[in-house]
């Protein structure tokens, strides 16, 4: 969740309780960046609104600005929190050039072609998205948000799917998202660990015991310096007994010599 996109969606006025309960789903889905990927049945289930009521929803949303859809290669569709494109407190008034007292008329719950990610809109009412042929990046390929398929397709130092999907779980309870930056910046540390002897899993795991939110070699190595320090230091503590040991064979005490 991003408290950051969440506080920016509360104040919005000027949409139905329908439509804001949709918004407010997807703002608690989304990162820093307000990207999410929530399915039609999971954000009905969160909300309490039945399927045809969300989809309605999500459309209004993108007539008004507030919302940009991207379809991913026809498999599902990944959405954009875009609270700025609103302005907050208004009931999103038509263009200057637009009619005063025109309602449009309310599109069919089957219209547009299935896999349309951008319906018409009227002028001056939304800013227009536009996408790039690869799901997850704007225009100029930026990536806004990586997940673990992500992860695995760029993957040079070999980590394995469960680490990967591991570290990723704790960015997100940290609220730390993963771009396609940060992901660079991690895998060239992962690079340096892996030349000095750490494997990209060990190296990882470390991060995530450690509760750290950035990545770098040197803190790994130095971590299991101390770390394998603190188990010699253990073990020598092992060997060198602070006490002497009792002798269950000593049978001294019969003969009477005890005191000699």
């Amino acid at each position: 969740m991003s408290t950051m996109i969440m506080s920016q969606c509360w104040p919005i006025q000027g949409i139905s309780a329908t439509q804001k309960a949709v918004l407010i789903s997807l703002a608690d889905n989304a990162n820093d960046e307000g990207v999410c990927w929530p399915s039609i049945a999971s954000i009905s289930e969160r909300t309490c609104l039945s399927e045809r009521a969300v989809r309605s929803s999500l459309r209004k949303l993108e007539d008004l600005g507030l919302l940009v859809s991207h379809q991913r290669s026809g498999r599902s569709t990944w959405y954009t929190v875009a609270p700025d494109g609103f302005n907050p407190g208004t009931s999103c008034p038509p263009a200057s050039d637009a009619p005063r007292h025109h309602v449009p008329p309310t599109p069919a719950p089957d219209a547009g072609h299935p896999g349309t990610t951008c319906p018409q809109n009227r002028k001056g009412t939304v800013k227009e998205p536009s996408f790039s042929a690869q799901p997850g990046k704007t225009p100029g390929s930026v990536k806004l948000g990586f997940g673990l398929t992500d992860l695995l397709a760029d993957n040079p130092h070999g980590a394995s799917e469960q680490v990967l999907a591991d570290w990723l779980t704790c960015r997100k309870r940290m609220r730390a998202a993963v771009t396609s930056t940060v992901w660079d910046r991690v895998n060239t540390e992962l690079g340096l660990c892996v030349a000095a002897g750490v494997s990209a899993d060990d190296a990882l795991a470390e991060a995530q015991e450690a509760g750290w939110r950035g990545f770098k070699c040197e803190w790994v190595l130095n971590r299991m310096e101390r770390l394998a320090d603190s188990v010699a230091t253990a073990s020598r503590a092992r060997a060198s007994p602070g006490r002497q040991e009792l002798d269950h064979e000593d049978k001294s005490w019969a003969t009477g010599d005890e005191g000699v």
